[in-house]
């Protein structure tokens, strides 16, 4: 038994649930065969009634337990899967970008559903196989003190044989678990980049490996059963040799005259009910190690997640933004060394464009201001107050975001330009999940702050949603389109000519509100989502999008906290672009930026027409700093 998932709150209170069961099953075996061998031995009304009663009691209680067991399991795994994605959220996007998305989505997704067998299967059995023997020996040597011994030192016998067996298959469970992991994480990738793939040529030679990894987890498999079927047939001969030599010495017994006829057949009827627990646990503990072999895996993210350290209550920044200031700052990914000693003041007003080299530290930076990563040493101070002791939900709803590879789920247009809708306007809490279609509350574990944010810096690695998190480093992963996720103009970027008028669907649907409509203008968007099929109730899941509609979707999802955003964060919103997209974003961004402070990452000249002063960030320090 895993202790770490005994702790889990859900799984206490299912265990003392189980501790009640087990006890009442004992007690009804123990009477059903009392009052069994009563009524062979003479038939009355009350003996039938009696036996009958506790028949139907025991069947009653049988569905009953597997009904609440059901439920039970359910509970469970939608809080591991909620642990799951929060420790992957504590950990940030830096830990997450070295994932591998599709062992992520197979830990969440199959991983924890392999915690059935263990949940609803194994775990009660561990109660019945203490209670139920218990019982049956405590009433045997009230019946037959020979019996109870005999049974008493046989008992221990299937243990033994179930540990030596279980040794050798829960090393075999763990190895077959991590050949799936790795089938499914080597899969989701290749069909990811199944276009880049088909350009050079690879794609035979990746249909091999996924082959070969797919035989090798099929021997591991069989492997694992031809070990479980032994296992059970050894344990089904030790059961039956012990009844046996209880049967045995009770028929002799009882022809000698030493034994009545009511006490064999109560000994007779309890010795299989003594070993049958104990023998069903051996059988169901071969169906509870896939679970918790992946338990295992996830209790490693739990384990390294990041422990907030105790504060009071946080304060909410200050309702009048005045600066931003990085005070000595330095931040590590393990060994490797991201902003070293960087200082920096960003005032109210001030459009600072950052600028160097790939892996400088840009992007670092604007994850400490999303409060994503943590600094090893120095502060991040707003007007005055350290980050670390500010409320990061209300802080992020005062942030509109755009980042360099903006994450479109598989729902409509209108529902992923307002993801990045402020709390109060789009009518949930700051807390609230964000629901979109294919995409459960639960498993984005976004809160409507942040509901702006792609997969990578929202700490969702796709598995509980089916989509591919940021190990992929692909865009187009939500559309499920290989011409979105390479890069390529999806089937809307070729549509021209006017726009064509909004169909019924759009023209009534209650989901569309002005302001995303407004959003959209804003951000020179409004033309190409009218061209699309069903203009905003396009659903992007079914249909691709291109690498400047993509932008301009994120764009528009900044313009919809225009009124509430004191603070802008673009990181590189023109990468990857042609120049007709390149010049909409930069007009459109310039917009956004009127009155507002803002940090920008920037590769490209056109994007520092922008900014009021640039910080050229190299080897993560800030080493030069001159007027835009």
């Amino acid at each position: 038994m895993d202790r770490r998932l005994l702790r889990l709150g859900p799984v206490r209170h299912y265990a003392t649930v189980l501790a009640g069961s087990a006890v009442l099953a004992a007690i009804l075996i123990v009477g059903q065969a009392v009052s069994l061998a009563t009524l062979l031995t003479g038939f009355t009304t009350n003996a039938a009634l009696t036996c009958l009663a506790f028949v139907v009691l025991r069947g009653a209680h049988g569905a009953v337990a597997g009904a609440v067991a059901g439920r039970a399991t359910a509970r469970v795994k939608a809080h591991l899967r909620a642990e799951l994605l929060g420790a992957a959220t504590a950990r940030g996007p830096g830990w997450l970008g070295g994932q591998r998305a599709g062992e992520l989505a197979t830990l969440a997704g199959r991983g924890v559903d392999g915690l059935d067998g263990y949940l609803s299967s194994y775990l009660p059995q561990v109660f019945l196989a203490v209670t139920v023997p218990l019982a049956t020996l405590g009433w045997l040597a009230f019946t037959d003190l020979t019996s109870a011994i005999v049974v008493g030192v046989t008992l221990p016998l299937i243990p033994v044989f179930g540990v030596l067996v279980g040794k050798q298959t829960g090393a075999r469970t763990k190895h077959q678990w991590h050949l799936l992991q790795r089938l499914g994480g080597h899969f989701l990738d290749t069909v990811i980049g199944l276009p880049t793939l088909r350009t050079f040529g690879a794609e035979r030679s990746q249909v091999r490996r996924v082959r070969a990894m797919a035989d090798a987890y099929r021997v591991a498999t069989m492997r694992t059963l031809r070990l479980a079927f032994l296992s059970a047939l050894v344990l089904e001969l030790v059961a039956t040799v012990s009844v046996a030599l209880v049967a045995v010495p009770v028929g002799l017994r009882l022809l000698d005259g030493k034994l009545t006829l009511a006490a064999a057949l109560v000994v007779l009827l309890l010795a299989p009910e003594a070993y049958l627990p104990l023998r069903a646990l051996g059988t169901k503990f071969h169906a509870s190690q896939e679970g918790l072999a992946a338990s295992a895996e996830i209790f490693k993210v739990l384990d390294a997640a990041p422990v907030p350290p105790v504060r009071a209550a946080p304060r909410l920044p200050d309702a009048r933004f005045a600066g931003l200031v990085f005070d000595r700052v330095e931040v590590r990914y393990g060994d490797v060394v991201a902003l070293r000693d960087l200082t920096l003041e960003v005032m109210h007003g001030d459009r600072v464009a950052l600028v160097g080299p790939s892996g400088g530290g840009k992007s670092t930076l604007l994850s400490l201001v999303l409060g994503f990563v943590t600094p090893a040493s120095g502060r991040v101070l707003v007007d005055g107050a350290d980050l670390a002791d500010l409320d990061l939900t209300a802080w992020r709803a005062r942030l509109a975001w755009m980042p360099q590879r903006p994450h479109l789920f598989a729902g409509t247009v209108t529902d992923n330009i307002r993801l990045g809708a402020p709390p109060a306007s789009s009518g949930a809490s700051p807390d609230s999940p964000v629901a979109l279609p294919g995409l459960p509350g639960a498993a984005s574990g976004l809160p409507g702050a942040l509901s702006g944010l792609p997969g990578a810096a929202s700490g969702l690695p796709g598995a509980a949603s089916g989509l591919p998190g940021p190990a992929s480093g692909l865009p187009g992963a939500a559309s499920g389109l290989p011409g979105a996720a390479s890069g390529l103009p999806g089937p809307a970027s070729g549509l021209s000519g006017a726009p064509r008028p909004l169909n019924r669907k759009y023209q009534h649907s209650s989901a569309l509100a002005q302001e995303v409509v407004d959003a959209a203008v804003a951000a020179d968007a409004d033309a190409f989502i009218r061209a699309l099929p069903q203009g905003y109730d396009t659903d992007l899941g079914r249909h691709g999008l291109s690498s400047g509609q993509r932008q301009r979707l994120a764009m528009a999802r900044a313009f919809l906290r225009r009124d509430t955003a004191d603070l802008l964060l673009l990181d590189e919103p023109t990468a990857r672009l042609d120049a007709a997209s390149e010049a909409a974003v930069i007009d459109a961004a310039a917009r956004l930026a009127v009155d507002r402070t803002a940090l920008l990452v920037a590769h490209r000249p056109a994007l520092l027409s922008i900014a009021t002063r640039v910080v050229e960030i190299k080897d993560g320090v800030a080493s030069a700093v001159v007027a835009a």
